[in-house]
Formats: structure tokens, C-alpha cells, sequence
């Protein structure tokens, strides 16, 4: 019996083969964790996209109403899971759990929070079954101000109905470019 045992330890043959054998667990985790995070890179991306979609949706629609104390109005709120939603669907890439949120802050910035999970295709067998991911997007209201200069001809030769017409073209100016209902930006005149 013991003569087997140093034959067998004393044996170079087939040397390589174990090597391979013992090789191909690390070489398995390595490629499987390639293949598995490629797809959650690919999974986040995706869900940044769709949660910036979302987030930009609902300031844009809410510039549009008078935005109150940062409370989001219902209806904005639901068109704006549905941008998210037409971005990323529930069950693509096979994912789990998709979450998405709103909420605004005093200033009526809107903050998206987006969540999901991914089960992992090889990664499970070395006990990371699935990846979490959670994105943030803000979305806030940036408006320039506006600086309008007017340079007006007052000599002699705008006498009589040129003068009132210029006076008259002014103020109707005016009245379109400053609105009736105050807004976030600014609007400077000068003449």
C-alpha cells in the first residue's frame, strides 16, 4: 500500500490537468463576475437614465403650474413615474423590485430616487445571488434673468404720431416681455 502512495507522489504525469482543474474555480469566478457586473453597469446606467427622465419631466411640468411649499402636485407625480417607467420597465434586464420616488425640497428641486435589484447569472454560485442599485437625480429650475436695453430716438425728427407710436410700441413691449404673474426670473429695463 505504501509503495502505491510514493509511486503516485513520485508521478509527473498528468500534472497539467490537475492544474487546469484546480484553476478553473477562479477562472469561473472571475469570468462570471465579469459577465454579472457588466450587466449591472449596464442596469444602473439604464436606471440613471430613467430616473433623470422622470425627475426632469416633473420640474419641467411643474414650472409650468405655481409650485407650492415643495409638495409635488398628484397629477405631475404620475406622469413623471410614467417618463421613469417608459424608460425602465418593470422585469428588464430581469430585475426585481424597481422602486421609483419623488420628493421636493423648499426651494421645489426635485430629487428622484430610483431602486432595484438584479439577480447575478453567475455570481450566485459564489454566494452574491443579486446587486442592489440605487440612483439620485435632482432636478431644479434654472432660469436666466433677462436684461432688455432700449435705445430710443428722441430728436426732432420723431415729433408729432412717430413719438406717440414709439411711446405705444414700448409699453406694449413691456407688457409682453414682463408677465402679468410673477415668475422665478428676473426681468431688468433700461432705456
Amino acid at each position: 500500500g505504501r509503495g502505491l502512495i510514493r509511486r503516485l507522489l513520485a508521478n509527473k504525469a498528468g500534472n497539467t490537468a490537475a492544474m487546469v482543474a484546480a484553476g478553473m474555480v477562479p477562472m469561473a469566478a472571475m469570468i462570471g463576475s465579469g459577465v454579472d457586473i457588466s450587466r449591472g453597469y449596464m442596469v444602473k446606467t439604464r436606471l440613471q437614465q430613467a430616473g433623470a427622465s422622470g425627475s426632469l419631466a416633473a420640474r419641467k411640468m411643474w414650472a409650468e403650474q405655481v409650485a407650492v411649499g415643495g409638495v409635488i402636485p398628484t397629477e405631475i407625480e404620475t406622469k413623471a413615474t410614467d417618463f421613469f417607467e417608459s424608460n425602465f420597465r418593470d422585469g428588464q434586464y430581469a430585475t426585481e423590485d424597481l422602486s421609483f420616488d419623488l420628493s421636493a425640497d423648499d426651494e421645489n428641486n426635485v430629487e428622484g430616487t430610483a431602486s432595484v435589484t438584479m439577480p447575478t447569472s453567475v455570481m450566485g454560485i459564489f454566494g452574491q445571488e443579486e446587486l442592489a442599485f440605487t440612483v439620485n437625480c435632482t432636478a431644479e429650475l434654472s432660469v436666466a434673468n433677462v436684461d432688455v436695453m432700449f435705445v430710443l430716438d428722441v430728436t426732432g425728427s420723431m415729433g408729432g404720431q412717430k413719438i406717440i407710436d414709439l411711446r405705444a410700441a414700448v409699453r406694449d413691449l413691456i407688457d409682453v416681455v414682463i408677465p402679468d404673474e410673477p415668475g422665478p426670473q428676473r426681468v431688468r429695463l433700461g432705456l
